[in-house]
């Protein structure tokens, strides 16, 4: 396809890959590098109410690595109340094609998303759900959204400095730059998905996805996230709120990082799961203290890991609700 063919459409087009999974489009996106390239994506991407929804649109943003697929056990509980979820699947992670021209950074992201948001027609009632990786942009798109948006949920967000799984800093960085160099990924691709699948023990079979991710973490500037959460606090007349979700048991973001990033938000609530999965009584307190109109609510998960999404799954779900109900 011409790349003029290819950016005349702005409608998005039912997307059918090999495995026939449902809900799929595409819409092309432009975005433009910190070093000023220009570069056309066929972004495709999870659409589960294409028709729309007066209840509201939640827009997930995966980790590194991940997918939309990392809110599968969220979005069915959404889909049954009628609310639209918009699955964001970043370039090289599985489904959006890649260009080597890319940096993989914070900046290229939030273009990516606030693109197809825009084409997509959504103007109000919107939340943002990211999980790791994907908390940065959740809380960004928020914030530049904050006349359409309800509120933001983070799960097992990063922090403003590195977590465990993201360091050595140097290490990810070597690994990045081997990957990027084209010549050298006969070697890097093995290595990639050694690390990966034994290591990091992600379930991936794409080598070139795993250069992608340490791509995206090495990519990673934590501190860029300060200014947002200062504009987010700032804007107290609002009623868009953010729930932050972390893990005792996380064996990639140490608690000592979440609870920094979970105390830089004001006016916050912090509430304890003190059980593994499922917690009606945390959920009951996490939804009082949205009702009750604190900004931020955050949750220790003590015994859960890095998938709170799978974990609390009915905890989101009611926070989404409460939130687009409020708004």
């Amino acid at each position: 396809m011409t790349e003029e063919a290819l950016h005349d459409k702005h409608i998005a087009k039912v997307f059918v890959n090999a495995k026939a999974e449902p809900n799929l489009y595409t819409l092309p996106v432009t975005v433009t590098t910190i070093a000023g390239e220009v570069v056309h994506v066929l972004a495709v991407f999870q659409d589960t109410k294409p028709e729309g929804s007066a209840k509201g649109t939640v827009v997930t943003a995966h980790g590194a690595p991940g997918s939309h697929k990392d809110f599968k056990y969220v979005y069915p509980k959404l889909e049954e109340q009628d609310v639209r979820v918009i699955g964001i699947n970043f370039p090289g992670c599985g489904y959006t094609e890649y260009d080597e021209r890319l940096k993989n950074d914070n900046h290229e992201r939030v273009q990516f998303v606030q693109q197809i948001i825009e084409k997509l027609g959504i103007d109000e009632k919107l939340i943002f759900i990211g999980h790791s990786r994907g908390s940065e942009n959740c809380l960004k798109m928020a914030v530049n959204n904050l006349d359409i948006c309800s509120g933001f949920i983070s799960v097992n967000p990063i922090g403003i400095r590195a977590h465990k799984g993201g360091r050595p800093v140097f290490f990810f960085e070597f690994l990045a730059l081997l990957w990027r160099l084209t010549w050298l990924r006969w070697f890097a691709r093995p290595l990639l998905l050694f690390i990966y699948q034994n290591v990091a023990k992600f379930k991936i079979s794409d080598p070139d996805v795993c250069g992608v991710a340490v791509n995206l973490m090495s990519g990673l500037d934590y501190s860029d996230a300060i200014p947002f959460i200062g504009r987010f606090n700032d804007h107290s007349k609002t009623n868009v709120q953010g729930v932050l979700l972390y893990g005792g048991n996380d064996f990639l973001i140490e608690r000592s990082v979440s609870k920094e990033f979970f105390g830089l938000f004001e006016d916050s609530v912090e509430v304890t799961s003190p059980i593994h999965g499922a917690d009606p009584n945390a959920t009951t307190e996490a939804i009082a203290a949205l009702k009750a109109g604190h900004k931020t609510i955050g949750v220790f998960c003590k015994k859960d890991g890095h998938f709170l999404q799978k974990d609390k799954a009915d905890l989101i779900v009611e926070s989404v609700l409460t939130m687009l109900k409020a708004n």
